[in-house]
């Protein structure tokens, strides 16, 4: 009979202690309330401070995944959802450091906060369990390059999404959105395709 090695699962009894992508979706929705209800300079700054606190704390949730399980982190519906939070996440900070104008983290933190409460809260559909590959995903190299990358492509349409809905929002209310919006928009879609 296999046994894991301690540190294994001294690594897995932290991860199930800690929660980590619990943790990430509470550090982003107050990101995104603070994006919204604070001065624009005060709250773009504990956005930056907080959404960069909650993607931390997924990264060390997915590296101790990748650790624990010995595979990549996209193995199942579950994990499929919190990369493509992750990844939305990415996205949207990497954009928002280079264009800074704040509809970047105004489209990822929401859809992050969603998909993120959605695993949290559906065990029975969305298992956390770690449990042994199905044969089509055997292939480690395979696993870790087209299905990650596949899935990264979701989470960038996943942001166009977000920020999509910025622009409905705008329409709907009556006003004309700027260009800026629609240019965001576009970036997003092509790094998807």
């Amino acid at each position: 009979q296999f046994q894991p090695p301690g540190w294994k699962i001294r690594l897995e009894t932290i991860y199930q202690t800690w929660h980590p992508f619990g943790w990430a979706w509470k550090f982003y929705l107050a990101a995104g309330l603070a994006l919204l209800l604070l001065s624009a300079r005060a709250g773009y700054a504990a956005a930056w401070i907080l959404a960069g606190t909650g993607f931390l704390f997924q990264l060390a949730g997915f590296v101790a995944r990748i650790l624990i399980a010995g595979r990549g982190p996209v193995t199942n519906m579950y994990e499929s959802i919190i990369w493509v939070a992750f990844g939305t996440i990415f996205f949207g900070l990497l954009f928002e450091a280079i264009y800074r104008n704040r509809i970047f983290l105004l489209g990822a933190l929401p859809v992050a906060v969603v998909t993120l409460i959605l695993a949290d809260t559906q065990p029975v559909a969305l298992s956390p369990a770690m449990n042994p590959l199905v044969p089509v995903l055997r292939d480690n190299f395979w696993l870790s390059t087209h299905v990650t990358s596949i899935t990264l492509s979701y989470a960038a349409f996943a942001l166009a999404l977000g920020i999509g809905h910025i622009i409905l929002g705008k329409v709907i209310l009556g006003r004309r959105p700027e260009t800026a919006l629609y240019s965001s928009l576009y970036r997003t879609l092509q790094v998807g395709v």
